[in-house]
């Protein structure tokens, strides 16, 4: 099995993840913060990493840039529920920090394995990770 990393503070959304990844044929690793993502991910080679945006302690630009540290190629998913009428902006923002990917709350389940799917078949053809997977983010019917 592939090893998702998901880091949430809400323990409702983490679970919801876990159980969704889990069912999808992943092994599930959730952290409640990204203040030790980074040292998890220097020392578990994992498929991607899947974390909110807005969390107390080490938000999700703070967590995306500390795991691009130690993971360049480590594909990472962002989510977050507040990113309202900027949203658009926020994902540029994102993938500036090195983000793969930005889901707007509440996202479809399909969507986010589809965007774990999409880091697979994008190795297999290239062997690297697509530079701006527009794929897996949500339109506005998606989310509204």
């Amino acid at each position: 099995m592939k090893p998702v990393l998901i880091i949430d503070d809400d323990p409702l959304i983490r679970e919801y993840l876990r159980f969704m990844l889990a069912r999808g044929g992943y092994d599930v690793v959730t952290l409640p913060h990204g203040e030790n993502a980074a040292d998890l991910c220097a020392q578990v080679q994992f498929h991607a990493v899947v974390t909110d945006l807005f969390m107390p302690n080490s938000d999700g630009i703070e967590t995306v840039k500390a795991v691009r540290r130690v993971a360049p190629a480590l594909p990472i998913i962002v989510v977050t529920g507040k990113a309202g009428d900027w949203f658009d902006s926020c994902a540029r923002a994102m993938r500036a920090f090195g983000a793969s990917v930005l889901l707007r709350k509440p996202f479809k389940s399909r969507q986010l394995l589809d965007a774990l799917a999409s880091f697979d078949a994008a190795s297999r053809v290239s062997g690297e990770l697509p530079a701006d997977n527009d794929a897996a983010a949500p339109t506005k019917t998606d989310s509204q």
